[in-house]
């Protein structure tokens, strides 16, 4: 992968995603293009959010532009993460002495 198409890189890494493991390409994911700086970025990350359909965070780490939008979103979604998996329901199984199929 390199800088000649970022948009083409994205959707590289979307499908190995996907052939490798599909519940990785479904968690919630931050789509951040750098250099903002650079000349073409803007127009960089308007068609990145029409072939991603997400919006795209726009930062330089030259200027410092979009990273404190960065870092707060960044802990934004490890938040709902963190909720959703306290979510998750453990249940007890309590076995009574002597009916366990485990061998001794």
């Amino acid at each position: 992968m390199d800088q000649t198409d970022p948009i083409a890189n994205y959707l590289q890494i979307r499908d190995e995603l996907k052939l490798y493991d599909e519940s990785l390409a479904a968690r919630p994911e931050l789509l951040v293009l750098t250099k903002y700086e650079l000349p073409n970025a803007e127009e960089i990350a308007t068609k990145l959010e029409a072939e991603a359909g997400k919006p795209v965070l726009r930062i330089s780490a030259v200027t410092g532009k979009g990273l404190p939008e960065l870092i707060r979103q960044t802990n934004d979604l490890l938040k709902q993460t963190k909720s959703e998996e306290e979510k998750t329901v453990f249940r007890r199984i309590v076995v009574p002495e002597g009916e366990s199929e485990e061998e001794t």
